[in-house]
């Protein structure tokens, strides 16, 4: 092992390397991606694996060969050091190989937790960029949710994150959907969702995680946390999430609720033209949703 290999050298390399490629700097490259996330996401993972795998003049060895070099970290101190280097350098989250290779550190897992307990993510993203010790840990929280995938019994703790997070922030809600998901942890969403009074925006995340686990107890959570939005603005996008499940079951329910939203628009001369407006929005996001799943919905369009 070369004595002036560090760990801050690689992360680096890296940050520069993905710096230089990034989309989000090209505007030509950035066209390629208009269909969405997943091709972004998908596109970074390969050119990413690619140039783990290759040689590097300036590290001297392929990164991947470079990482296991290292001394891995002795302690959670140590640890938490690494993961702080990686969330504060990189333009974007850590990559899988540096994803894997924590998990593999005994230490990781407590640091994770720790982190997770923090409050930050009850600030708005803006309002935790101000100061830099608020973005510090904004980043490191960030980090530690997609770490958290590694460990099936850490769902609890994103699930209270959840509860804490300001709903603004919409990325750190999506990476806890996506640890979620990846952790298999249906039941317990489900056991969660079942446990909470009245469903708003951010929880529709949660509904999200379950419509992609077949049960009829998905279903059923899914009946019940339609029922308990009161919001017309969360309840047209919470319909989504049916047809989003596919079951036509829930045809009936949303016929109702689609009927309702008619006959208040029906009968909305005292409402003001924003209110009539956001109504509009909400009965057509419905009917669309009824449609997608072979609902009829020509009655409901006769006004």
């Amino acid at each position: 092992m070369e004595e002036n290999r560090t760990m801050e050298t690689l992360v680096k390399q890296y940050a520069k390397y993905i710096s230089d490629i990034n989309p989000y700097h090209n505007s030509d490259m950035l066209e390629k991606f208009d269909d969405g996330l997943d091709d972004y996401t998908g596109y970074i993972d390969n050119i990413t694996e690619e140039w783990f795998n290759s040689f590097n003049e300036e590290l001297g060895a392929t990164p991947k060969e470079y990482l296991y070099s290292l001394k891995k970290p002795e302690n959670e101190e140590e640890t938490y050091e690494v993961i702080k280097l990686v969330s504060l350098n990189l333009i974007i989250l850590a990559p899988k190989f540096f994803v894997d290779y924590l998990s593999e550190i005994e230490f990781t897992k407590p640091c994770v937790k720790k982190i997770l307990q923090d409050d930050v993510i009850a600030k708005s993203y803006h309002e935790a960029y101000s100061e830099k010790d608020d973005y510090e840990a904004f980043e490191l929280y960030s980090q530690a949710v997609v770490l958290s995938q590694a460990y099936e019994d850490l769902a609890d703790d994103l699930l209270e994150a959840i509860k804490k997070c300001h709903p603004a922030n919409d990325n750190i809600l999506e990476y806890i959907v996506e640890s979620l998901v990846k952790m298999q942890t249906f039941d317990k969403v489900i056991g969660h969702l079942n446990d909470i009074d009245e469903i708003d925006m951010k929880y529709l995340n949660l509904l999200y995680v379950i419509t992609k686990h077949k049960s009829d107890d998905t279903y059923k959570c899914l009946r019940r946390c339609f029922k308990k939005i009161n919001d017309d603005g969360v309840k047209h996008l919470a319909a989504y999430m049916f047809a989003e499940y596919g079951d036509s079951r829930a045809v009936p329910l949303l016929r109702k609720y689609a009927m309702d939203l008619r006959n208040r628009l029906v009968n909305s001369f005292e409402m003001s033209e924003e209110q009539r407006k956001e109504l509009n929005w909400s009965f057509f996001g419905v009917v669309n949703t009824i449609e997608q799943m072979g609902g009829n919905v020509e009655d409901l369009k006769n006004f």
